[in-house]
């Protein structure tokens, strides 16, 4: 899907989810003429990705974060970063299951 149909069915802003790309926080397909092209799981993530701003975590950490709210981390430096993170998203209400487990 192209970005304008992703902010429809996201409520975000097509300014926000620039910024989020320019963040590293979505990474969108681009085709031959440069348009972006995302996944249907995008819509999941530009959520995930709202919810954590709307809690007041700066872009940073939810770089760190957004790996680990789909799937179990894998490797011991993940599960420490994991651990690390673990207590301030407790603290907003928001964890996966999967991060829980970390």
């Amino acid at each position: 899907m192209k970005i304008g149909e992703l902010s429809r069915l996201t409520g975000v802003s097509v300014r926000a989810l620039c910024y989020y790309e320019e963040e590293r926080l979505i990474r969108p397909a681009r085709s031959g003429n440069g348009y972006r092209h995302f996944s249907h799981g995008a819509v999941e993530v530009v959520r995930q990705i709202r919810g954590l701003i709307e809690c007041g975590l700066p872009t940073q950490i939810i770089r760190d974060v957004l790996p680990y709210l789909d799937c179990p981390p894998k490797g011991a430096l993940k599960v420490h970063h994991a651990r690390h993170y673990l207590p301030p998203l407790a603290s907003f209400g928001y964890c996966s299951p999967a991060f829980r487990r970390a």
